[in-house]
């Protein structure tokens, strides 16, 4: 008997022990703000919005230990709208993120599912909306995926363990089309080295057919790898540069970004291509423990090519302020205010075409998340409070 007991307890406490080994958290972050526009259609607007400095989520993590040094490991990640309690990313329950995968310190870590491409986490931390100001703060469309708005389904993600200050990242994602392996897929490299106060990050995205099917299919020639371009085209590519540097209190990030989108709009054949050129300056100031200020400029040129009228150019100027008070770890109150100026010339608009026009056929100013302005200016206000859990 006093045998089988010591053997109860042995089991009981390997199995305290396993369980101490793995671990399921439950995290997420809760948006709102009341938002001022100028001009949207014509009309100055007061809304409720349920997006700025953070998207609002909920989500899942765990990790288990398998020994010597590897954990598997999750990710599930809901997006929302808090004004609405409507679901994010074209109603999926886990539109975010949603993976599995393993880990380990020495050799990396290699996950499978909807992921976000190389760019997020190397080229994003050089921006102000990736790295400190949020989605209204994003490059036009966020064309150049510094926002997150690309995710990739039916993924392969590999990402190095850091080695004396580098860490890279490599992706592909399959078409999941039978017959159609090579097509309808995408792939993605980046790096990021970090050296004291300094950092430089580069990376390449390339994606065949973003946006052109918006809903999962399953074995069928739709079945699509990006499920949330900002732009439908038959093919875009993406490369950037960008380097910061950390001065006491303060951050100074530059960057460039070159995103092609080619053969714009549903059909795939338009031949209407844009070429975007992003160059953006930003520096986050920490003023005390609890107070962070930030200011960006970006400009952003468009070439259009292909289109019945010739070559057009446009560009946008936009100024981002950012004053965020934290009233404890987990919750603060800011303030975001963005300018927006357009310019150029007459542009085609080709069916699917993301560019809002004025009535004179000119570029329309639409600041990311709000509808789009009437005339080439559009300014934005918006004072939120943001709790993490």
């Amino acid at each position: 008997m006093k045998i089988r007991s010591l053997g109860m307890l042995a089991l009981a406490g390997a199995s305290c022990a396993a369980h101490a080994q793995s671990s399921v958290t439950l995290y997420g972050v809760i948006n709102e703000a009341l938002t001022w526009s100028s001009n949207q259609g014509g009309h100055h607007a007061v809304q409720l919005t349920g997006n700025g400095e953070y998207g609002s989520r909920w989500g899942l993590k765990g990790a288990e230990d398998l020994g010597g040094g590897t954990q598997a490991i999750f990710t599930l990640e809901n997006g929302f709208n808090p004004v609405n309690g409507a679901l994010g990313q074209n109603n999926r329950m886990f539109g975010r993120q949603a993976y599995m995968g393993v880990t380990n310190a020495q050799y990396g870590t290699l996950t499978f599912g909807r992921q976000y491409d190389a760019i997020v986490g190397t080229l994003q931390t050089m921006t102000s909306n990736g790295a400190w100001g949020g989605v209204m703060f994003s490059h036009p469309y966020d064309n150049d995926n510094t926002d997150n708005y690309l995710r990739v389904n039916n993924s392969v993600k590999y990402t190095s363990p850091n080695f004396h200050g580098f860490t890279g990242i490599a992706m592909y994602a399959f078409s999941n089309a039978p017959g159609d392996f090579s097509n309808n897929r995408m792939w993605s490299v980046g790096s990021i080295y970090t050296q004291g106060p300094f950092s430089i990050a580069a990376a390449y995205s390339l994606y065949d057919r973003p946006g052109v099917n918006t809903t999962p299919t399953v074995n069928t020639g739709g079945a699509i790898t990006c499920c949330d371009a900002p732009i439908t085209s038959k093919r875009e590519q993406i490369a950037g540069i960008g380097a910061s540097y950390i001065f006491g209190p303060a951050k100074f990030s530059l960057m460039y970004s070159n995103a092609i989108y080619n053969n714009v709009g549903t059909s795939l054949t338009s031949g209407i291509n844009y070429r975007f050129n992003n160059y953006e300056a930003n520096v986050r100031y920490t003023v005390t423990p609890t107070l962070l200020v930030g200011a960006a400029y970006t400009y952003t040129s468009d070439n259009i090519t292909g289109g019945p009228d010739g070559p057009t150019q446009v560009h946008w100027h936009q100024v981002n302020l950012l004053v965020d008070q934290f009233l404890s770890k987990r919750t603060s109150v800011y303030l975001e205010v963005i300018w927006l100026r357009t310019g150029g010339g007459v542009f085609p608009r080709p069916v699917g075409g993301p560019l809002p026009a004025t009535s004179d056929g000119t570029l329309a100013s639409q600041v990311q998340t709000m509808n789009p302005s009437s005339s080439k200016n559009q300014a934005v206000a918006s004072i939120g409070f943001v709790h993490k859990f």
